[in-house]
């Protein structure tokens, strides 16, 4: 909102969770025609070059909408220890997942809207909601109202639905990155055989160069979560056993042949995608008198084609696949 007929004022909160650093949580607020207190991450849009109405150019600099979620990305800025603009569009890379949501009186106009869209590029990991009344002198509320004074477009989102107190709603769901916990417990056969014991956090699609799951390659690349554990687990029994040595995969699975009981739990936000069933599978095969449990919220079950048909439901709402040991 631009012109002084309207004084728009928005509220913004946020909760997010990063990879290697410290969660965020807060809110702003901002009422427009304000100054914007912080850098200009988001550029507001000028009216359209053949627009026939009375105002052109940059009108939306001092929007509600647009302010906030540039005091937002301030923010996280600061949180990452950032220096330079190339040093952030680097390191927002780090935000995992999270919840973002915007209230104002009136709808994001057309230059707002597009503020929006590109926060949501940079950071397709969080889950946006945006919330609107468009109510005027009292009047009732409106998807969508025609932007007066001379500008361009209209207040508000198309595809909006209406909400609990004649809010309009839209909401723009994330794309989180996944992780998983897993423990461990394994001892080799003998009274005076090796005990390998830890808890290991991965996630989803973060670099790493793999010792046995996947198969190792030259380079580090982004793993899948579960991949990612099972492969810190053995990384966890191969420096145990022979610290300061570079074991290979053959040796080490021949050792390995020792482990005669243990347990493996892994606890994730989502079912194990091909790739995690994957490495699961070639881990109970290196390890099976090892006990695999797999468990993941049942409201991911089978989402995208994650978790695995045969699970059975478990405790709290998850569901639970188990590879029992062998004998």
């Amino acid at each position: 909102m631009t012109t002084a007929a309207f004084r728009n004022k928005a509220r913004l909160r946020y909760s997010i969770a990063f990879v290697g650093y410290a969660d965020l949580e807060g809110e702003f607020e901002s009422l427009s025609h304000q100054d914007l207190r912080g850098d200009n991450y988001y550029q507001d849009l000028p009216e359209p070059s053949d627009w026939t109405g009375a105002l052109r150019g940059n009108q939306h600099r001092k929007d509600a909408e647009r302010q906030v979620v540039n005091l937002l990305a301030d923010a996280i800025y600061r949180h990452l220890g950032c220096r330079s603009s190339a040093e952030y569009r680097t390191r927002i890379a780090a935000v995992r997942k999270g919840t973002v949501d915007l209230s104002s009186d009136m709808g994001p106009c057309h230059s707002c809207r597009s503020v929006i869209k590109d926060f949501r590029r940079d950071f397709p990991a969080l889950a946006l909601k945006v919330r609107y009344r468009n109510a005027l002198f009292g009047g009732g509320t409106a998807q969508l109202l025609q932007a007066g004074e001379g500008l361009y477009g209209s207040y508000g989102i198309g595809d909006a639905e209406q909400g609990d107190g004649g809010q309009w709603v839209k909401s723009y769901p994330g794309s989180p990155l996944a992780a998983v916990t897993a423990t461990f417990d394994a001892k080799v056969a003998g009274r005076d055989g090796y005990r390998f014991q830890g808890t290991v956090t991965a996630v989803d699609q973060q670099p790493r160069a793999p010792f046995l799951y996947p198969a190792p390659s030259g380079t580090e690349a982004p793993l899948d979560e579960v991949a990612s554990a099972l492969d810190q687990i053995a990384d966890h029994i191969r420096d145990a056993m022979a610290p300061g040595q570079q074991m290979r995969p053959q040796s080490f699975r021949q050792w390995i042949r020792g482990i005669d009981q243990g347990t493996v739990r892994l606890v994730g936000e989502r079912g194990p995608a091909q790739a995690g069933r994957a490495a699961v599978a070639a881990f109970v095969a290196d390890f099976p008198k090892v006990r695999i449990e797999v468990s993941y919220a049942a409201a991911s079950a089978q989402a995208d084609g994650c978790g695995y048909a045969d699970a059975t439901g478990g405790p709290g709402g998850t569901w639970l696949k188990v590879f029992p040991a062998a004998r």
